[in-house]
């Protein structure tokens, strides 16, 4: 297939018509590799040439077992696109038929197990090489994994000021509780917190700053 590709474009044997209008529409095209790098789309917009010589430049080129690209949209269904195997199975099992099915739903594609880095890497040549469409899957599933800061601060009542040892009044969703001087505690209680916020009155901890940054 490399050696066919590599052929001079004159090896297809195309009438004189066909040769001059490929020759019209893009003098580098030298070889047949050159010539498969386009669609039958960017052929017709170019009216260098007729639906005739179109035809028949396709003909040769099935004839050796080749053809024009083709042009793909984000609703041809994914058989259509050389993927991997693995690739292909993981968004067939999952329901997701076409590429606009990915772009209308990231959230799902992420959640599919063991899809891989590999894999999303391999679909962002897809989307930018035979698409056109630069997305960045790969990146955007990174962060999407990477925990969430949050950032909790301290506000402290004019009583609490004036009072030893100081105790803090630390806000969580809206919810009030009480601190005083050990760090340590701090992701425990938060976790506490988030899974049942009714005990955020009834919990203490004591923070060493008045503003800290905890990772959900």
């Amino acid at each position: 297939m490399t050696s066919v590709l590599e052929s001079p474009l004159e090896t297809l044997d195309f009438s004189v018509r066909a040769f001059n209008g490929i020759k019209e529409f893009n003098r580098n095209i030298k070889t047949i590799g050159d010539l498969v790098e386009y669609t039958k789309e960017d052929l017709i917009q170019s009216s260098c040439m007729g639906s005739r010589s179109i035809e028949e430049i396709i003909g040769h080129l099935r004839f050796v077992g080749l053809d024009l690209k083709k042009k793909f949209t984000l609703d041809d269904h994914i058989k259509e696109f050389d993927l991997s195997a693995r690739l292909r199975n993981k968004l067939t099992v999952n329901g997701i038929s076409t590429f606009r099915h990915i772009l209308d739903n990231k959230e799902r594609l992420f959640a599919i197990e063991q899809l891989g880095q590999k894999c999303l890497s391999e679909l962002d040549g897809v989307f930018n090489d035979s698409l056109g469409i630069e997305v960045n899957l790969l990146e955007e599933y990174v962060k999407s994994k990477k925990p969430k800061q949050t950032r909790m601060k301290i506000e402290l009542t004019e009583e609490q000021k004036l009072n030893e040892p100081k105790w803090y009044f630390l806000k969580v969703n809206g919810l009030s509780v009480d601190c005083s001087k050990e760090l340590d505690k701090m992701e425990t209680l938060y976790a506490q917190i988030k899974a049942n916020p009714e005990i955020a009155l009834n919990k203490k901890i004591v923070l060493k700053s008045e503003e800290i940054d905890v990772n959900l």
